[in-house]
């Protein structure tokens, strides 16, 4: 599809870099390229009570009364998952997309970063840009080798992380995808999405969730 004209979404330096997020129409591709930080959350080994066995540090995951990366019941109280849960022992990590059928403690509800390729993107990409985004289809390609991979965007991240992905799609892309000592801090990595169009990831169809 030949693109007629382009907006520019916002402009994101928080990283030491200046990030513009471009948008093209009538695609309504978005555009951006940015570092890449790795994101455990949805996985089921995510975070663990005693932080050690987890994929990441519990304390990027919040504390006590204060929890983000992690679930909790009605006191606050983080869940941890059951003997018939994928990661007994483990605290249950959610993403911004969500199964509905499945209720907010069960772990399946979420979008699995160590299994399924995604990316991360800020509110304000969310929230400025034509279209639907949480759900939408996603590709990321690493400029300095030129691995490329499809995926989604299944999660929202903070004003100071302009380029996240998860550990699955670091993976593809010859990055370290350890959440603990991974990632890249070199603005090396292109950043696609199409909202409006509905990711499909091994063989799965994601839902469009409006904002």
């Amino acid at each position: 599809m030949r693109e007629t004209s382009e907006e520019q979404i916002c402009v994101l330096d928080s990283e030491g870099y200046t990030c513009t997020v471009t948008q093209y129409f009538p695609s309504l591709r978005v555009e951006f390229t940015g570092d890449g930080d790795i994101d455990a959350d949805g996985a089921y080994e995510a975070y663990h009570p005693e932080n050690d066995p987890g994929l990441d540090y519990l304390a990027n995951a919040g504390s006590p009364g204060n929890w983000w990366g992690i679930t909790c019941d009605e006191n606050g109280n983080p869940h941890i998952q059951c003997e018939s849960d994928p990661a007994p022992g483990f605290h249950v990590s959610p993403t911004a997309y969500c199964w509905s059928q499945y209720a907010e403690n069960n772990p399946l509800r979420y979008v699995d970063a160590a299994r399924v390729p995604f990316i991360v993107v800020q509110s304000d990409v969310r929230n400025k840009t034509t279209g639907i985004v949480m759900g939408c289809r996603a590709r990321v390609t690493n400029l300095e080798n030129g691995r490329t991979v499809e995926c989604g965007v299944f999660d929202i991240g903070p004003k100071d992380k302009l380029g996240e992905i998860s550990i699955a799609a670091a993976f593809v892309l010859g990055i370290n995808g350890d959440p603990k000592s991974g990632g890249i801090d070199e603005p090396i990595l292109k950043y696609e999405l199409w909202p409006d169009q509905p990711a499909r990831i091994q063989g799965v169809e994601y839902n469009l969730i409006p904002a």
